[in-house]
Order: structure tokens, then sequence, then C-alpha cells
């Protein structure tokens, strides 16, 4: 894993922008200039495979027309070095070379060859381009920065905001959609000229013209899927299980030390099982717990690691949430609002004392249908055949009612159905509650009906059947996995220099997973029902049949405690901001604090925004009992209270 950046018509010092990505890559950095065409690239690595001097990028070819900045692992680079290179020669063991060579061959067609997580830069100097791929399912990341004339991308807004001269305009559509969902969905960012390159996406950039040529997918799982029909389930399930196996034997590729984070989920339980039958040696396992049980999985991670004789690290911790939350503002970049981001940070620290790749089990909810809401989803269908204006009407009565109690929120959804449903159910504030939040001024700058986000989505890739199951899933594969769980799992593992990869993502399982029937898939509407089959009778009973708890925190409770001077200062802060009202902020702090229905999620996602928003030159300040600033950079220990078991 590394950090990557590029950028042409800009005259200027990047070395402070190369300096932003030195977390993400600690081992090595190299640069290089082509002054003629104004164009600069750059890198800092993370050594996995080929630690010699031979893997230091930027990389080029003998000929030197072109060169690459790669962050990620292509896993199937050997078997393409064999396929296609078998005569050429190769100065390096990297996967890097090979994909400088499959450009070479394939131009612009090559991503279709790759099977891994990616996102680089090439720079093509006779064709005068740059050549930007991001991986099929978002694993890794990819900015970049387009406006009169000057071009620039790179693996973190961090990087790109430290460029002199860059216009960093914020983007209303990118603030609202954060509000809504609690991320950012690409192409957005929440800076007007700066985007995100789409999972499964390629760009490419004309120098001459000092324009994007371009912009398209080079995949869609439509597209995809098995080529064989497979009869009953019990075949489903063995080519399932050989896809995972082979996915698991690929991700294992490492010149460095290497192991798994362990949940005590079905999904990490699912990865470590086949790692533990693949490894000729114990699988190193991570796992933090934590002192309240209703956040905790560590007994059922242990319960595992015994079965498998897994080499285990546990270190039970207390989260220090105010001195990291600056630091995930300095890596995001922009606002995000998942909590969970402060517990993985912690794991992803204590992993990186022993290993430098860790694989994780993230994805599986999204591709075996695991989360709960799905099930509420099929809960819900019996409304169908309530009448419309009748449910319009209960939704009406319920506005009546206080916006504190329990069941407010399921009662404005009444009047939806399907996607519009799901969408509700998204929601971190629904319309009526952005209209209280925002600022007349940035209400009148929003021209957007964020609730055709989702149907989009599903324009865009649409499933092979109509089943109810596909469709949610197809939304999160290509929204809330990408935006919300990868990112926070690339920024906080690599804050701290640790490659995280996710064999459930490997995109040949994906496609034959989603060509399997729902009725196999999602049978009797059983959560992870695949899953569950694959792990019976290979995994500990209390593993298996334990209830899903998430990797949460207890938000509620530390905006009582830890951030409760935070809280305390939030809505005076925002009295001053042009986006959020003060008066509705201070509305839901004193609804969370009287009980009833949990407003922690809504409240710590203005937080992060007002300490995002405190960090921008010029911004306002931030809430008391925090300590944000532009100069935040990676430190040390923060999580306190840690033991080892």
């Amino acid at each position: 894993m590394c950090g990557i950046l590029g950028f042409t018509g800009f005259d200027v010092d990047a070395t402070q922008a190369l300096q932003n990505l030195a977390h993400r890559g600690p081992d090595d950095h190299g640069v290089y200039a082509d002054p003629d065409n104004h164009v600069y690239l750059g890198h800092r690595r993370l050594s996995i495979l080929d630690l010699s001097p031979a893997g230091r990028q930027p990389m080029a070819v003998d000929d030197g027309r072109v060169r690459i900045t790669y962050n990620g692992e292509v896993y199937n680079f050997r078997a393409l070095r064999e396929q296609f290179f078998r005569e050429v020669p190769f100065h390096s063991e990297t996967d890097t070379e090979v994909i400088l060579q499959l450009y070479r061959r394939f131009g612009t067609g090559m991503p279709h060859y790759l099977r891994g997580m990616y996102a680089f830069g090439i720079y093509d100097k006779e064709a005068r381009e740059f050549f930007l791929c991001r991986d099929r399912l978002g694993v890794k990341p990819l900015f970049y920065y387009e406006k009169d004339g000057r071009f620039a991308f790179a693996s973190e807004l961090a990087a790109l905001k430290a460029l002199p001269g860059i216009d960093l305009t914020i983007d209303p559509m990118g603030l609202d959609y954060y509000f809504t969902y609690g991320y950012i969905p690409a192409p957005f960012s929440a800076y007007r000229y700066i985007r995100k390159l789409k999972p499964a996406h390629l760009l490419v950039y004309d120098i001459r013209k000092g324009a994007i040529r371009t912009v398209e997918p080079y995949w869609r799982l439509r597209d995809g899927g098995s080529s064989q029909s497979y009869q009953g389930e019990t075949e489903w399930l063995a080519a399932i299980e050989e896809k995972i196996r082979e996915s698991i034997r690929l991700h294992l590729i490492s010149d460095v030390p290497l192991g798994a984070f362990l949940s005590g989920g079905l999904d990490s339980s699912l990865v470590v099982s086949r790692m533990a039958q693949a490894m000729d040696r114990p699988v190193r396992t991570f796992t933090i717990g934590f002192e309240n049980r209703e956040y905790d999985e560590s007994a059922y991670a242990e319960s595992l690691a015994r079965h498998y004789a897994t080499e285990h690290f546990m270190e039970r911790v207390t989260p220090d949430a105010a001195s990291i939350l600056p630091q995930a503002v300095w890596s995001f970049g922009e606002p995000f609002g998942d909590p969970s981001a402060i517990p993985t940070y912690c794991v992803a620290q204590m992993a990186r004392k022993n290993v430098t790749v860790v694989l994780s089990g993230d994805g599986g909810d999204e591709v075996f249908g695991g989360y709960d809401r799905y099930a509420r989803m099929y809960r819900y269908a019996w409304l169908r055949g309530v009448p419309a204006p009748l449910r319009k009407l209960v939704r009406h009565m319920g506005r009546l009612l206080p916006e504190h109690i329990r069941g407010y929120g399921m009662l404005q959804r009444q009047a939806y159905d399907r996607i519009r449903l799901y969408h509700e159910m998204h929601a971190r504030f629904q319309p009526s509650q952005r209209q209280k939040l925002y600022t007349e001024d940035f209400r009148r700058a929003l021209l957007r009906d964020e609730t055709e986000f989702f149907q989009r989505l599903l324009d865009e890739h649409p499933g092979r059947d109509d089943a109810l199951i596909t469709q949610l899933q197809i939304i999160d594969l290509h929204s809330y996995l990408p935006e919300d769980v990868l990112t926070k799992v690339d920024r906080m593992s690599m804050l701290h220099g640790l490659e995280t990869r996710v064999p459930l993502l490997d995109h040949e399982l994906v496609e034959l997973v989603f060509a399997c029937p729902p009725a196999i898939r999602f049978k009797a509407r059983r959560l992870k029902y695949l899953v569950k089959r694959l792990l019976a009778g290979t995994v500990p009973e209390d593993v298996l049949a334990h209830r899903k708890q998430g990797f949460g925190v207890p938000l509620s409770h530390w905006f009582r405690r830890e951030l409760r001077p935070a809280l305390a200062g939030m809505a005076e802060t925002a009295g001053a901001d042009p986006v959020i009202r003060g008066e509705y902020v201070r509305e839901l702090a004193s609804l969370h604090q009287r009980g009833g229905r949990n407003f922690s999620d809504a409240l710590y996602g203005i937080l992060f925004y007002q300490c995002w928003r405190a960090s921008e030159p010029g911004g306002p300040s931030v809430p008391a009992g925090l300590a944000v600033s532009g100069a935040v950079r990676p430190r040390g220990i923060l999580c306190a209270g840690a033991t080892r078991a």
C-alpha cells in the first residue's frame, strides 16, 4: 500500500504535498519531473513485494515513455506475467512493472486483466496524457482536481490541499450528501473542483488540451458473473467455497509479516478459518475488546482463535475519542460521519506493532446479505397492502408527536415504498431535519433531490433480477461499501502504515455470488445464509449462532462523558457557521439528553463537520474540548487502557 501524487500545470514545490502522504508509505519515496510538459509524479512506498530498491516508484519501463505511481496490490500479476510476457525482461518482482507492461500492450483496455485493489496514475509522455484507474469495488481511493488547465491526483485530500494555488471552494452538494448519509459519495467531495474517481472507472486527461478527455466505467457487475449454471444449492455452495479459497490464496502473497483482523463476526471468521487451512504456520489474529459488553465481540474472536490455534493478540481498550478525532479529521480531509472509524484506528494501531499486512472480512455484509436492514425491509413489505393515502396520514399525524420519542423515525417512513423507504432508513438527517439544520442561504444553494441517488445507482447497475434483496445489495455495494466501510478502513489503517486486504471483495467472487439465485442467497429471508452454510461444522457453534453486533462505539455514553465538553460547545460554534444553524444543534443536544430517541449519530456527524471546518483555512473555531488545526498529523498511541490478553 502506498501514497500517490501527480499533477500538471502547477509550477510549485510539491514537497509538503508528498510529505502529507508519508504515513501511507513510510519505507521509501520517489519523484519524477518532466519540465517540458510541467508534469510531476510522486510516490510514498510501503514495501510489500520485492523490498529491494528495484520496486521504487515512480517506475518506468525501459524506454521511459510511460511512468506510473501506483497504490495497491494486483494479486494475479504473476499469472499475467506468465501469460503475456514470457519473453520480456523484468527488473523487479513487483506487480507495478507488470501493470506498466500491460499498459504498453493493451493501453487503456488493461484494467480488464487486473484482479485486486488498486489506484494508479500513468503518465504517457509520447501521448502527453495521464491515465488514471481505480479498482472495481473501490477498495483504494483516488481523488483528482481540475480547473483552468490544471490537473492533479492523489490518494488523499491532504496531498491535494497542500498544493499552492489550488481552489478549495466548498461544494454545497457534497455537504448535503454528507448530512444525508454520513459520507460524500463519488464523484463528489467537499470541494467543488476536487472529485473522486468512481470505483471501476478510468480517466484520461489530455495535457495538450488541458482537459479531461474521458471518464468511463470499465466494469459493471451486471456484465460479469459466472459462465456456468450450477444445479441446486449444493453445487452453488461448492463453487463459492472454491472461489473463496482461491481468493484467500491470492491475498496471502506478501514478502512482509501478514495477519488478520478477527472481530468474532461471521465474515472475519470465514476469512481466518480459510487462512488457517491455507497457511503452513499459525495465523496472527488481532482483536480489540470494550468494557461495554454491548459492543464487545472479543469472546467469540477468542473462541475461534483457540479453535484454529492462531497466534492471537487481544487488547481491551478505552478509545480516547477526543484525541483520535483530530487525526481522523486530518486523514479523511472532508466530513466523515461513521464513528466506528475510532475503534478501527485502535485495532489497526495494535496490528501494526506485529505485521504490515492484514486480511479483513469487510464486504461480507454487502456480498452475502448480512445487514439487519435487509430483513427490516421485508418486514416493512406488508405496508404495501395499506392504501398510500392512509400511510401518508399516519406520517402526517406522527409529525405532531415530540421528535425525541422512540419510534418517531419509523412513523415518518410509513408513506414510502421499496427504494425510497430504504433511502429514508439510511438517512442520518431526514429531509425535515435538514430543513431545520441548514441556514437559509445554504438551503437556497441546493438544487438537487437526494432521494434519486439510490434509484440512480440501480439504473447504472441493474441486477439480473427484480428481487428486493438484490436491489438493496446493489445499492450498498456501490454506495455504503466504498464510500463508508472501505474509506474508513483505508484511512484508519494507513494512518499506521498498515495494508488491509479484503478477499471477500475479489471481483470474481462477487460476480459468482450475485449470479447465485436469490432463493439460495437469502433462503427463507435468512441473513448470511451462504456464509452460515459454509461455516457450519468448521467453526465453534457459539461463533456461528451469536447475533451480529457490528463494530460500533458507545456514542451516547461518550456524549455524556468524554465528548461532553465538545457537545456543550457545538451550538455556540454553529452560531457563526454558513451551513448549519446553532439553534437546531442546541435542540438536538437537548433532545438527546432527555433520553428516549438516540440522536448521537446525528450529533457526531455535526461534531465531525465542525472539526473539519475548523481545520480549513479561515474556518470557525472548534467546539470546546477538542484541539484541531490544519497542522494535525498522525502521532502516537491514543487508545488508552490497552491490555494484552
